[in-house]
């Protein structure tokens, strides 16, 4: 029911001043979202609950038009010569991710073959604590050094994601995972997502390798700040 939203409203989306939020506000506004005002004092749980269910309506569209508008991360196609499962982008949802937050990555891509319900993946994520981009500025794609890798995972791809299984040959999947909020001890800095994908026969089929910066939330480096102060001036 969102599409017919997003495509109904009358937007002018080369005005220079467009954002997701004046999106949402525009949809509000010309009563995409509303629904008549209901009279007579029988109907106040009705219009609360009616109010209640724009409110939902309003905070899924951001998020669907978080997903829309995010630019690419660092990605690259890993994928070996003979690879027959192929990438296109890789987009992390929020971009950078903050302190508590959750993660969705949302991968594209097409198969050169015929899947059923057979596919599996190795998921494994690293750290980089220094010299994480080359000269230039783009991303080191080494698998060793300065890349650590602390978690290393087996992936059932068909349970997690059933755009991918089953699939015939020629045809596009969207491949997404949701992570949950790294701990808070957590050092912030630059991970790194590496996904190598198998078929039935463990051959590998193709590889998604893309890049993420993890900052701190908003006002958090303030409170630690005052956090360390009001511990001096206590010793």
């Amino acid at each position: 029911a969102l599409f017919p939203l997003l495509f109904t409203a009358h937007f002018d989306l080369n005005a220079p001043a467009f954002t997701p939020l004046r999106l949402v506000e525009k949809a509000v506004s010309d009563r995409h979202l509303c629904v008549p005002t209901g009279r007579g004092s029988e109907l106040r749980g009705k219009e609360k609950a009616r109010k209640r269910e724009r409110m939902k309506a309003v905070a899924l569209i951001s998020l669907l038009l978080s997903v829309l508008t995010a630019e690419a991360s660092f990605f690259r196609d890993c994928g070996k010569e003979d690879a027959t499962l192929h990438f296109h982008d890789a987009v992390s949802v929020p971009d950078p991710v903050h302190t508590g937050e959750r993660q969705t990555v949302i991968k594209h891509g097409w198969t050169e073959l015929d899947h059923g319900q057979d596919l599996t993946g190795e998921f494994s994520q690293f750290w980089c604590p220094m010299d994480c981009f080359n000269a230039d500025g783009s991303p080191r794609w080494e698998m060793s050094l300065p890349w650590v890798r602390f978690i290393k995972a087996q992936l059932d791809v068909c349970k997690e994601n059933s755009d991918m299984c089953p699939m015939k040959a020629g045809a596009n999947f969207t491949a997404t995972h949701l992570h949950s909020p790294l701990i808070k001890l957590t050092p912030h800095g630059w991970y790194r997502s590496h996904q190598v994908f198998h078929d039935s026969q463990k051959k590998e089929i193709g590889c998604a390798d893309m890049i993420f910066e993890y900052v701190k939330a908003e006002g958090e480096e303030e409170a630690e700040e005052e956090s360390e102060s009001r511990e001096t001036l206590l010793q």
